[in-house]
């Protein structure tokens, strides 16, 4: 293995992400040693963000993880000096951020029609924006690439092109029409008006064909919870518990008993939650729903279980009770023009917050105790669970959606009901000689 290509076990840069993450770019890897979506190479590749770090500005970057060839230390340490001197910092701010080639372009479209710069700004510089274009960076570079080797104009909104892209990664890498439309809306962001291609009868034609062959998946039923409800039951009292036990219980009971999201209890904002016996009110700020096109604050109601061993309220006290003397105030994860008091710590660093990725494997750890029937899609969700679980049981599925502060039954429905089953015998209730019923 040459220096290019070694790389630190996967579950030890996991802790390390833990700790000191969520990290945003690996500037020294391969495709083949990445350890996060975003990297940089040596030398150009189709799949890297950008090429040669040490030649790169490394602001506006995000949190940077660096394990690099050994010869290359004395040159990186020397780069972080510069950075952190004074002399450096002003380079560091003249210095351009990469951006990603839609936002790039759209930069030089806004301007040549005339948009003045805080206009621009507004529209491109948004937290949203900003982390929408970073993420569609690879791809688009991708395509790009792609196109320019076939001395296509990757720019011009060409049906054919994009369709021959999407085509030839399907057979390539044996995407599945899911992955396929995904790709295809993040392309579509380069160009500042897509209607050459999205009006076009072949473009058409092709998703048509691309959609009819994917097939949803039939219902799998409400799951056994009773497994993760056994070992929550037999763990420790919860003022004996290990803090890292404590933490997976109340990530996992808050996603089944609330239908919060990891991304949801990373907003939350401690200093404005309130508790009592009765309920717990959790605010969340900029969760990812959004009512009319804006951004909300979401209040969720989180109702108490006479088991003290299964109620999430319990759980909650005694977890703030082990973090009340660690305040901590961070620019919120999803625009640092607001900040909140993080909810979840780290197990080790009680004054650190953690990623959304780590409160996502707290409720893993638990979730992978529910046997599952045989199904090609990804674990399922407790929030999925829970809410199934009380549709079965009689509760209103206007109840359902207003818990899960959800826009419309369609979401319930589409996206997180397991099964179809209702309390009602519709059998009995047909065929009884006893109703009186006539056509």
């Amino acid at each position: 293995m040459t220096q290019l290509e070694w790389s630190i076990d996967r579950s030890f840069f996991q802790t390390l992400d833990s700790i000191w993450g969520p990290h945003s770019i690996d500037l020294f890897a391969s495709p083949r040693n990445a350890q996060l979506p975003q990297f940089m190479t040596w030398k150009p590749h189709p799949q890297a963000l950008n090429f040669n770090a040490l030649q790169r500005p490394w602001t506006k970057l995000g949190n940077l993880y660096i394990c690099p060839p050994w010869n290359l230390i004395p040159q990186i340490l020397q780069k972080l000096h510069t950075f952190a001197s004074g002399r450096g910092t002003k380079r560091a701010r003249e210095e351009p951020a990469f951006e990603a080639p839609g936002m790039a372009r759209k930069r030089r479209l806004y301007s040549e029609i005339g948009l003045s710069s805080d206009a621009s700004h507004t529209i491109l510089d948004s937290p949203q924006a900003q982390r929408r274009h970073v993420a569609y960076g690879p791809t688009q570079q991708v395509y790009i690439r792609w196109a320019q080797e076939r001395d296509e104009d990757p720019f011009h909104p060409d049906p054919a092109l994009l369709i021959n892209y999407l085509a030839h990664q399907r057979r390539t890498r044996d995407w599945k029409p899911t992955t396929v439309l995904a790709k295809r809306s993040t392309i579509l962001d380069l160009f500042s008006d897509r209607s050459p291609i999205t009006e076009s009868m072949v473009y058409k034609d092709y998703i048509a064909a691309l959609k009819a062959t994917d097939i949803k998946p039939a219902e799998i039923g409400c799951l056994d919870i009773s497994p993760a409800l056994a070992y929550l039951q037999s763990l420790p009292n919860n003022d004996d518990m290990a803090l890292v036990q404590l933490t997976r219980k109340l990530c996992w009971l808050l996603d089944i008993c609330s239908f919060l999201r990891a991304d949801d209890i990373h907003c939350v904002d401690i200093n404005k939650t309130t508790f009592d016996k009765r309920y717990l009110k959790l605010f969340v700020l900029l969760p990812k729903e959004r009512r009319k096109g804006k951004r909300i604050e979401k209040v969720v109601y989180i109702s108490a279980n006479s088991d003290p061993k299964l109620c999430p309220l319990a759980a909650y006290q005694f977890y703030t009770s082990r973090i009340k003397d660690h305040p901590v105030t961070v620019p919120h994860p999803k625009d640092k023009n607001f900040t909140i008091c993080p909810f979840i710590r780290n197990t080790l660093r009680l004054h650190a917050a953690v990623s959304m990725q780590t409160i996502s494997n707290h409720m893993d750890s638990i979730s992978t105790l529910i046997p599952e029937v045989e199904r090609p899609t990804r674990r399922v969700k407790p929030r999925a669970i829970g809410s199934t679980i009380a549709a079965e049981s009689g509760m209103s599925i206007d109840d359902i959606i207003a818990h899960g502060n959800w826009s419309s039954p369609d979401t319930f429905q589409n996206f997180y009901r397991l099964a179809s089953r209702t309390r009602s015998n519709f059998t009995e209730i047909t065929l009884s000689k006893s109703s009186g019923s006539t056509l």
